[in-house]
């Protein structure tokens, strides 16, 4: 039997009710599931990938109840390992550590300014910067999700309204395929539940626990893991697209800013695996994009009168880097003699 067929004014309303409807519910599932937790509140899936600027904002938030933050320690993943207590024992203050996954310019100046936002007043700021830092690149989409360090970095235009406008321009952009395979990963992790990756302290120190374990029960491949992250790194160094006019000024603004409100800034240069070091010297490009990092950073000492502390070569704090994580990411113990080393310049 032959359908009758539809008038094309009722094909189009269904059209746009059906995509209404769909688009409903994937916004409902962004909410419920909330696979990169860039929504409310919501923890009952597990995360798809860990979200540090999440977990760092809410740690700060709930350390700084305790007592008063007097230290800060902002960098990427190679500062996440820094044990704030540590600093603790030797300078008398109290130090979160606020470094993030990828962390970038932009991060460094968000989360000073979110902590002061929050009415604290660190005396010391502990910067690790790393190439990476200032190169050029595209924005953290972590970030921009981020209300509170978003709005730090750039205010939103004033009003009650700021951040449900934010919220609909981060339902709009997560509208994608992407998305979807993201909660359904999240679905299937809520089944079948992963062993946590990462742990937090509650002074904002990040615990490797996966890889720690690994370690200890022999299954950890240091050589392969050196090999591989050196590669990565030799290739982001030769793509680098040189350094960023825009990250280089938000790294002097934080400088500025910290120093205006009375802060002792330290900046220090992260520790390279010897074999990456080495590997640096036999190639033109990668070197060239190392040494413009590298002299931005110590031009700082001159230009700011901020202490510019160089542990690029392992053996300036005694470590060990045949036991490092990768080419750039120290071991725990060598983070600890990393802050030791730190902390004895007079921090």
């Amino acid at each position: 039997m032959k359908l009758p067929a539809l008038h094309p004014r009722f094909f189009g309303l269904t059209f746009l009710l059906s995509l209404a409807a769909l688009t409903a519910l994937q916004c409902l599932l962004l909410t419920v599931v909330n696979p990169r937790r860039y929504f409310g509140s919501s923890d009952a899936f597990p995360q798809v990938f860990t979200n540090s600027r999440r977990v760092k904002t809410e740690a700060f938030l709930r350390f700084q109840q305790e007592a008063p933050v007097t230290g800060l320690i902002l960098g990427s993943s190679r500062s996440m390992l820094l044990a704030p207590a540590e600093f603790d024992r030797r300078t008398g203050l109290r130090f979160f550590n606020g470094g993030v996954f990828a962390g970038t310019a932009e991060d460094f100046l968000s989360v000073y300014r979110f902590a002061r936002a929050q009415g604290q007043h660190p005396q010391v700021v502990v910067l690790g910067l790393d190439p990476a830092a200032i190169f050029e690149g595209s924005p953290s989409e972590e970030l921009a999700a981020n209300f509170a360090l978003a709005s730090a970095l750039e205010p939103p235009a004033a009003g009650p309204l700021a951040w449900w406008w934010h919220q609909l321009k981060l339902y709009k952009k997560m509208l994608r395929l992407q998305s979807l395979v993201e909660i359904a990963t999240s679905l299937h992790l809520w089944r079948n539940p992963p062993e946590e990756r990462n742990h937090f302290y509650a002074d904002g120190q990040l615990h490797e626990q996966t890889t720690e374990k690994a370690i200890q029960t022999g299954r950890y491949d240091f050589r392969r893991e050196n090999e591989r992250s050196r590669q990565r790194m030799l290739e982001s160094l030769r793509n680098s697209k040189g350094l960023s006019a825009r990250r280089t000024r938000m790294v002097e603004q934080l400088i500025q800013e910290a120093q205006a409100d009375h802060a002792r800034v330290i900046v220090w240069m992260p520790p390279l695996h010897p074999a990456l070091r080495q590997s640096l010297t036999a190639l033109p490009e990668a070197r060239a994009a190392d040494e413009h990092a590298r002299d931005f950073t110590l031009s700082l000492r001159q230009r700011y009168a901020v202490q510019v502390i160089d542990l690029t070569d392992p053996g300036a704090f005694g470590g060990n880097p045949d036991r490092w994580y990768d080419a750039i990411h120290p071991s725990p113990q060598d983070a600890d003699k990393i802050a030791r080393q730190l902390a004895a310049y007079g921090i």
